[in-house]
């Protein structure tokens, strides 16, 4: 047998399996891109059996294709984000320097004011210590005056502290008393009620009488 015959047969061997391979990949491609649109049975028995390939080869080749175009497919999709990427930096620069300049607004504004409050606050110290020097100096009779005010004081709200006291006694009473002593306890009440309101008003003119005291012997 001459050489160029099986150079001839050689050739037309390599070019069906290049057909059969070929047959496969295009197989492969189609249950890939649209598996519920699969060929006939007959026509891929006939492709696996031409590119001498095995059912498990051909969903292994499937399961591959798919695969790989998923990946492109999600590189595809954050490739469009990055894009979107960049537009939204510049809008986060231009709020940064939105930012920025409403900040360098409010030191402006803020800054001059709030060194006059601070000033105020020095100088109401200064008051306060003033006034502490003041009290020292006060004069004897005053200050008796003064302490004997506070006392007083005192005095006034112990007494409105212990009608506190006997005013909730007689409400708990009140609660669980029969019909016959609602009537005297609520009197009991009313009377301690209007003595405490009368405390309070006495307790509130010395507490004034203490404050214009003092003020007249700190402020003159």
């Amino acid at each position: 047998m001459s050489t160029n015959v099986l150079d001839s047969v050689l050739e037309i061997q390599r070019q069906r399996a290049e057909a059969a391979e070929q047959s496969f990949r295009d197989l492969v491609q189609l249950l890939a891109s649209d598996p519920k649109r699969p060929p006939s049975a007959e026509s891929i028995d006939k492709v696996l059996i031409g590119s001498r390939r095995s059912v498990d080869d051909l969903a292994n080749a499937v399961r591959l294709v798919q695969r790989r175009e998923s990946l492109r497919a999600e590189i595809r999709s954050i490739d469009a984000r990055q894009d979107d990427r960049a537009g939204l930096l510049v809008k986060i620069e231009a709020a940064n320097a939105e930012l920025q300049a409403a900040t360098e607004r409010h030191r402006d504004a803020v800054f001059p004011l709030q060194r006059e409050v601070d000033l105020i606050d020095q100088l109401h110290h200064r008051r306060a210590a003033a006034e502490r020097e003041l009290r020292a100096l006060i004069d004897g009779d005053t200050a008796e005056a003064i302490a004997g005010l506070e006392r007083a004081i005192q005095a006034a709200a112990n007494r409105s502290d212990d009608q506190k006291r006997l005013l909730r006694d007689l409400q708990s009473r009140l609660l669980s008393a029969d019909e016959g002593v609602r009537e005297l306890a609520a009197g009991q009440i009313q009377r301690a009620e209007e003595s405490l309101a009368e405390m309070m008003r006495e307790s509130g003119d010395l507490v004034r009488r203490q404050s214009d005291l003092l003020r007249d012997a700190v402020l003159g």
